[in-house]
């Protein structure tokens, strides 16, 4: 800890950290991802947050525990579990979402479900404003006080989080001559390689496949990570390489008791991709009680 990659340079097998060179037979990279940052006025309040690493979260439970109201951009895995969190400890929550429907990974129908039954838990401590954004934070000294929305609209909270997704850390790979994957993420064959030699990528750093298409997506998941860490690893030491042939996209989390999951694709995304992977996507709708 306490030691940054500045550069790499692949011709020399090596890599240029807190201004010394270090040489290496094998590299793998893990360089994770940082939080999308929007491009909104004042976005630098002391108490706007975004949720990242451990002190992020303890930085925002101490604000909760002084505020009665919080404002969440982003309408995610991430915002309904953290709205969630500041209901049960009794704050009122707003939260701001982009797009026209809240978890829009669902298609249109699924996420009109979900969205009825988290105004429905939640009632009147949370408001759920949809096609809408923020323009300006409007402050007080460093303090965010209230937000302008996009609707002409001023939204008072007592602090704010940051939902907005994750951007990988490619930046430094990219200037060395490692390939980036349309995603934006580093580029890498089913064994974890990049397209240079003996040099490896993992984790929310590289890009994905899907095991369905083989087409490459983004997506940023611990479990996806650890599987990709452990294939690099045993691919950058041994000869006996490991394959990771590509991902599903499952994800799971809830709000309160009611239970939302997805795996694959959904029927909107499979109608977009259908002619260009020749799928012939049918859909039926079930309702039921989920169970363990």
């Amino acid at each position: 800890t306490g030691y940054e990659l500045q550069n790499i340079i692949p011709e020399k097998n090596c890599i240029l950290v807190n201004n010394n060179h270090i040489f290496y037979d094998e590299l793998i990279l893990a360089l994770g991802a940082r939080v999308n940052i929007p491009d909104i006025e004042n976005i630098d309040c002391s108490n706007i947050f975004t949720l990242h690493s451990l002190e992020d979260g303890i930085a925002i439970k101490n604000a909760m525990e002084k505020s009665s109201k919080v404002l969440i951009i982003g309408g995610g895995y991430i915002a309904l579990e953290l709205a969630q969190a500041f209901i049960k400890n009794g704050l009122d929550v707003v939260m701001m979402v982009r797009n026209s429907t809240l978890m829009s990974t669902f298609d249109d129908d699924i996420s009109e479900i979900i969205l009825n039954n988290v105004r429905q838990i939640a009632k009147e401590k949370i408001e759920i404003r949809l096609s809408e954004e923020i323009v300006r934070f409007n402050k007080e000294g460093d303090i965010f006080k209230s937000a302008l929305s996009s609707k002409g609209e001023t939204i008072e909270a007592d602090f704010c989080v940051l939902s907005t997704g994750i951007v990988p850390n490619s930046e430094i790979p990219a200037r060395s001559g490692i390939h980036i994957g349309s995603t934006g993420a580093i580029y890498v064959d089913n064994k974890m390689r990049t397209n240079v030699q003996n040099i490896f990528a993992a984790g929310d750093c590289a890009q994905k496949y899907s095991i369905i298409t083989k087409k490459p997506l983004y997506i940023g998941l611990g479990t996806i990570a650890s599987k990709e860490g452990r294939i690099a690893g045993i691919n950058a030491v041994g000869e006996n390489f490991e394959n990771f042939d590509g991902i599903l996209a499952s994800a799971i989390t809830g709000f309160f008791n009611f239970t939302m999951s997805k795996t694959g694709l959904s029927e909107k995304r499979a109608l977009e991709l259908s002619k260009e992977v020749n799928l012939e996507p049918v859909s039926t709708t079930v309702v039921k009680k989920d169970k363990a």
